[in-house]
């Protein structure tokens, strides 16, 4: 797994990667978070425009306090 979204797995228990593991049996580790792609992008300028401006970060907090990881 490269990026971890951070979110509750279908069974609403657990994260996904925790599911993953369990279903699979290894281990998943990943490169990066979600949490730690929105905190280097927002309000980060690449060739002259801001990626993760307020409004969308506005918007995946919103996405993540109902699905995200707690």
């Amino acid at each position: 797994m490269s990026l971890n979204r951070m979110e509750v797995g279908k069974g609403g228990v657990t994260t996904a990667q925790k599911e993953i593991e369990a279903k699979y049996g290894f281990p998943v580790a990943s490169i990066v978070s979600m949490a730690e792609v929105v905190e280097t992008l927002y309000n980060h300028e690449i060739d002259g425009k801001v990626v993760i401006d307020d409004e969308l970060k506005t918007a995946i907090d919103a996405y993540y306090e109902q699905y995200g990881v707690k």
